[in-house]
């Protein structure tokens, strides 16, 4: 089996959202303290337009 190697502090972690993204104040709130953490300790953080984005509970069209 092949395993992926471990995060070591300056990997970038990359966020997307594949159904309905966050547009709730508390999960918003949530997102920025996750990164805000995971920045503190050492991660670079990428995150796609679509993660903060709901319309309909869709966060993206099939071309996005």
């Amino acid at each position: 089996m092949i395993y992926p190697e471990c995060l070591k502090v300056g990997d970038c972690i990359g966020t997307t959202a594949t159904s309905s993204g966050a547009k709730d104040e508390i999960d918003l709130k949530k997102l920025d303290n996750a990164r805000k953490n995971l920045g503190e300790i050492g991660y670079q953080l990428i995150e796609t337009p679509n993660v903060r984005k709901c319309d309909k509970f869709v966060s993206s069209s099939g071309e996005e």
